[in-house]
């Protein structure tokens, strides 16, 4: 059996540990791309989670006549205080995720689904079994769910004929919806470079320790 001469080991070994190192780099690296949109999802489906919960109990509320439903009263729907609700929402959180419930027929100019949020609409209208979008978009992962008329939201969203006389008079669109129509989405937009930074650190951190394990 040969083995390699002593001045051929020298020459060989940095080579070896080069190429340690590197597959080290590439399996963290890829690791680390893995486990940040595994990071964002969970993020934004606890979020969705939670704006669900919110929306539910408070239709519930108005369904069942715990609160009567009139033109004061309407400033507690969810698709009317959702916006504010989210607005103060994405401004004061840490890693500037956007939370909102938008629609591609909106009754509040402020709940307009934007480019990304419209591609999230039609996905849902292509594929009506879908439950969730998630899509890496240029500077942000863009997680959507979908939110289908049910019988309370007839009240409003059935025949304009049919709604309360105080709806009739402050919207003209967005009526004629039967059970099962999609109204819109639930919108959680995870900014890409927040959560990078943090996650970047963290792979520099194994990546020379890494290299120190191999070194030693």
């Amino acid at each position: 059996m040969k083995f390699l001469q002593p001045r051929k080991a020298i020459v060989y070994l940095p080579l070896v540990f080069i190429l340690l190192a590197f597959v080290r780099i590439v399996i963290n690296y890829h690791a680390n791309t893995a486990a940040l949109e595994e990071f964002a999802y969970k993020q934004a489906s606890t979020l969705k989670a939670f704006m669900s919960a919110h929306r539910a109990y408070y239709l519930n509320l108005y369904e069942k006549g715990s609160i009567l439903l009139n033109e004061e009263s309407l400033k507690g729907l969810p698709a009317f205080s959702s916006y504010p609700i989210m607005k103060q929402f994405s401004e004061y959180n840490a890693l500037d995720i956007r939370t909102k419930t938008v629609s591609d027929r909106p009754r509040n100019p402020l709940n307009s689904a934007d480019a990304y949020e419209l591609k999230a609409i039609r996905y849902f209208k292509e594929n009506p079994k879908a439950e969730e979008y998630y899509v890496h978009e240029e500077g942000f992962y863009q997680y959507a769910t979908p939110l289908r008329i049910t019988q309370p939201c007839l009240t409003c969203h059935g025949t304009k004929e049919k709604a309360p006389d105080f709806i009739q008079k402050r919207y003209s669109e967005a009526y004629n919806y039967t059970i099962g129509d999609l109204r819109g989405i639930v919108s959680v937009q995870v900014p890409f470079e927040q959560i990078k930074k943090e996650f970047d650190e963290h792979l520099f951190e194994n990546i020379f320790y890494n290299l120190t394990q191999i070194a030693s």
